[in-house]
């Protein structure tokens, strides 16, 4: 270690300790990996238990390292017998070490999980993780300790054997226990500990053969003063850095748990990656170390330098090639762990922005080790907890407090330079005390200049990964939500969907703060029916209100399938939430159920009724609510003229209007309208602009309530914090396909003005507004709701979460279902452009579909053909497309009674998949 060239050497040494440290590493990887395929929940259960892992690496480095420094320093020194009571000792006091840890761990594991995991939905996986691990406690010190040891002697190869014996045992058994023997975490958990026992016997059979100099005595098991000073000195150091680790991830888990699993997995995921970069660095300084401390006990302090900087070289090298990796695929890496699209798509930005400084992370640890191996505790103290006390504690509370969940990400870059600024003046004060000329050493000038210019680099690319992160974050503190459904409501009409005219102030500036779905479509063509998919994430042939309005007002209320629950009936399982109704939807059906207050009226029809909303509003602003809200003033008979009192319409309009109104007030039969038409078009009275003007005076009237409403919110500071969706049930039909029939036209057809509804959602927190081109149902706003709130879904739900980004090749399915006055359905499928129609006999029992009365069927290109005139279905090339699209239709509507299958489950075939991209839809 005196003499031979320093390259090779430093190799020699710390090719064991890398390919050990990586074991570790890559166990750990291997491992997440396994227990990302059971969900986020089981990721973020696994880095809730890091911290507990930490504190145990933390004791078990405290007395290894130390024990290895003192060892090698001893072992240079020719001073055996020192040597074997300094190695005795070590493992006497891991004895101790380690079983007050294991009972400590039995004690604090559920308290401390309540306090660090509370809202994450996490702590029953980590729980479940953690309870096997404190059991092997034990085992995992006096591995550290034992490995440490043999290194100090100069044999790294056994502790590398230990470790990849270990490591490759764990990967094996992790996949049996998971899932062959279906133990799910609790498996990765037993198959840690049966790893890490095998990897101990491997390393306790060295020390008890023939080729260790290092022997176990039992009268050297106390330790002197001496050894317990030397011991501090050079493992403090280490056992800092870990226990700064183990109180930064738990601090930072705590603050990550209020975002909800998905934040915890995604720090999970890059603590995991940290390792394996971390790990190699970790092993090549363990080989520094004892090169480092022989030739310093020897006082060759100038060989003591060379091995730093050679050192440095290696891991700057390392380093960089990962930072390279990272920031080109991050995708690859993030994937590799998790499925969940919210994950992939908010750890991408995340990986990139935690490892930014990467190269930089070698200097830290070499410079670390480097006061270790000559014995300076003080300077290694220091330097140990730069990153994570030093700079990163207070960084962490200030970038948290202005960023959210972005600045618990940017505070790890800002540690890595300020803990490398830290190590550089150490370092600097210090070789000059060991150079006589006291100059810079040779190419240090060049790499502080290629450091800066990195440095420069990283922080663009840093802005530019903050600028195109993911906006939408899970909030999960009060669960405040407020779903409104404005009837009859085209998307069309409203200014954010370009409309000129200026029906809805109030909404567009609402629309500013939200998500736009731009193409959003109800899943039926009445309002009975399509509330209770909005409410319950379901089609009408799931829930099993199909039943018209002439049905419901003879008195015949189906009642929502038994095993579905609404919105409320789902949120008061999972706590204490208050429940509001303000909706005029008959009870008869079941709409009331989960609600504590149920007012059957509109909210806007008045304001003695909508300051009694607002009320409410006020007495739970500091409580979990839920409010459904729903609103008729845009329907007809358009009673709502305010928008044409606005513009001073004249008399005679006006006289047509009252009339209009006084006609349905004594029928409310649809069908009243084709004569009432008819007479007002025989004497000339009425056209479709009154009928539009009147339409769009109820939009107008709506809006300045909404208006007032989100007005309310903001006053009592809970506006923010709000879960706020704006909706409709279904539009109107003005004539665009049907000349002779000027209004009332909705429920008879799937055209898309009728189908094309606003889905307005402001997502808590979230600061910037973004419109979502690609379609979407109403029945995803629940399993959205949930979802955010990370409420399980239950299994009949048909929607999809609008935090899952689409990923399948082919877009996604919209489904919706019609009963025409004729006695006739409808059911549509939209995929991509293409929109299929079918039309076919009402069956006598509701609960049945009658696939063999169809009397009609419709393929239409919206792209191509958006006023859709061009029936495809009469072209020999769409037939086989028409027909799967038929079966997707077949599988989701039928057997209403059965809620075990989801739609979901049916896919186009691969023919019609490149039958689709031949024609140029895929």
């Amino acid at each position: 270690m005196g003499t031979q060239k320093m390259l090779p050497l430093i190799i020699s040494f710390s090719l064991p300790s890398i390919i050990s440290m990586t074991a570790i590493a890559l166990y750990n990887v291997v491992d997440t990996i396994f227990v990302g395929r059971l969900g986020t929940e089981a990721i973020a259960g696994l880095t809730l238990i890091l911290p507990l892992q930490m504190f145990v690496l933390a004791f078990g480095l405290l007395i290894g390292v130390g024990a290895m420094s003192y060892i090698s320093r001893s072992l240079g020194a020719k001073e055996y017998e020192r040597a074997n009571h300094v190695f005795s000792s070590a493992v006497f006091l891991g004895l101790i070490v380690g079983v007050f840890i294991t009972l400590l761990g039995f004690s604090q594991l559920k308290p401390l999980l309540d306090v660090i995991g509370r809202n994450s939905g996490a702590i029953p996986q980590a729980y479940d993780y953690g309870f096997i691990i404190v059991f092997g406690i034990p085992v995992m010190v006096f591995n550290l300790i034992l490995s440490q040891c043999a290194r100090a002697e100069g044999n790294p190869n056994i502790a590398m054997t230990s470790q990849l014996t270990g490591t490759f045992l764990n990967i094996a058994l992790d996949p049996i226990f998971i899932f062959t023997l279906k133990m799910g975490i609790k498996g990765a958990a037993l198959a840690t500990v049966l790893a890490n026992t095998i990897a101990l016997i491997v390393i306790l059979v060295y020390f008890t053969g023939p080729k260790s100099h290092l022997k176990f005595k039992l009268k050297l098991v106390l330790p002197t003063k001496k050894i317990l000073q030397e011991l501090a000195k050079s493992g403090i150091p280490s056992f800092t850095r870990h226990i700064a680790a183990s109180f930064v991830i738990t601090l930072t888990n705590s603050f990550l748990a209020v975002y909800g699993a998905f934040a915890l997995a995604i720090m999970g995921i890059n603590s995991r990656l940290m390792m394996l970069f971390f790990m190699p660095i970790i092993g090549t300084g363990q080989g520094f170390m004892p090169i480092a401390g022989f030739n310093y006990g020897a006082r060759n302090l100038t060989r003591v330098k060379e091995a730093f900087w050679t050192t440095f070289k290696i891991v700057t090298v390392f380093c960089t090639l990962g930072w390279i990796l990272i920031q080109v695929f991050p995708g690859f890496f993030i994937k590799i762990f998790s499925r969940d699209p919210l994950v992939i798509s908010q750890g991408i930005p995340a990986l990139r922005m935690i490892l930014a400084f990467l190269p930089l992370v070698g200097f830290q640890i070499i410079g670390a080790v480097t006061y270790q191996a000559i014995g300076r505790g003080l300077a290694g103290f220091v330097l140990s907890i730069a990153r994570q006390v030093l700079v990163f504690l207070p960084v962490v509370l200030v970038f948290k407090a202005l960023f959210g969940l972005k600045g618990i990400f940017l505070t790890y870059p800002a540690a890595d330079l300020g803990a490398t600024l830290v190590t550089a003046f150490w370092l600097r004060h210090t070789f000059k005390k060991f150079s006589a000329s006291g100059g810079p050493t040779r190419g240090q000038g060049k790499m502080a200049k290629a450091a800066g210019l990195f440095v420069i680099l990283t922080v663009v690319l840093l802005l530019v990964n903050c600028g195109h992160s993911e906006k939408i974050e899970r909030f999960t503190g009060k669960k405040q939500i407020v779903l409104i459904s404005i009837d009859t409501l085209r998307a069309d009409h409203l200014g954010c969907y370009g409309y000129q005219r200026d029906t809805s102030p109030a909404l567009d500036k609402f629309a500013a703060e939200a998500v736009r779905y731009s193409g959003a479509y109800p899943n039926c063509s009445w309002t009975i029916p399509s509330h209770v998919s909005l409410l319950t994430g379901t089609l009408p042939s799931r829930h099993g209100i199909t039943k018209t309005w002439k049905e419901i007002a003879a008195g015949v209320y189906p009642q929502v399938n038994e095993v579905i629950k609404n919105a409320a009936q789902i949120l008061k399982q999972q706590g204490n939430i208050k429940t509001i109704k303000y909706a005029k939807l008959p009870d008869g059906l079941g709409f009331g159920k989960g609600f504590d207050i149920n007012r059957l009226v509109d909210p806007f029809a008045d304001d003695k009724i909508f300051n009694r909303l607002l009320a409410q509003f006020e007495k739970n602003k500091d409580k979990d609510f839920f409010f459904f809200i729903h609103t008729w003033r845009v329907h007809s008979p358009y009673t709502s003229s305010y928008f044409l009192e606005n513009e001073k319409i004249d008399p005679e309009t006006r006289r047509y209007i009252d009339n209009f109104r006084e006609i349905h007030k004594e029928n409310k039969d649809a069908e009243i309208s084709k004569d009432f038409l008819a007479f007002v078009r025989a004497e000339g009275l009425f056209n479709l602009r009154d009928c539009v003007d009147l339409y769009d005076g109820g939009i107008h009237y709506v809006d300045r309530y909404i208006g007032r409403l989100i007005a309310k919110t903001k006053a009592l500071g809970i506006y923010d914090d709000l879960f706020f969706i704006i909706t409709s049930d279904h539009g109107e039909h003005f004539a665009e396909h049907f000349p002779n029939q000027f209004y009332c036209c909705h429920g008879t057809n799937f055209f898309e003005e009728f189908i094309k509804v606003p889905l307005l959602i402001k997502y808590p927190r979230t600061a910037k507004s973004k419109t979502i081109d690609y379609p979407v149902s109403l029945i995803d706003v629940l399993p959205t709701l949930l979802d955010y709130y990370r409420v399980d879904i239950p299994a009949y739900v048909q929607g999809e979460s609008l935090l899952q980004q689409p990923t399948r090749e082919v877009s996604r399915q919209i489904i919706s279902e019609g009963i025409l006055l004729s006695s006739h359905e409808k059911k549509m499928i939209r995929i991509g452009d293409l929109k299929y129609i079918i039309v076919m006999k009402q069956p006598e029992k509701p609960e049945r579909v009658n696939w063999r009365g169809i009397v009609g069927r419709r393929l239409y290109d919206l792209k191509k053909d958006p006023l859709e005139k061009n029936n495809l279905y009469e072209d020999k090339k769409f037939r086989q497309i028409c027909i799967d699209f038929e079966k997707i239709l077949m599988r989701a509507v039928k057997d209403s009674a059965k809620v075990d299958k989801s739609m979901k489950e049916v896919k186009i075939s691969a023919d019609t998949v490149k039958q689709l991209k031949a024609l140029g839809y895929l």
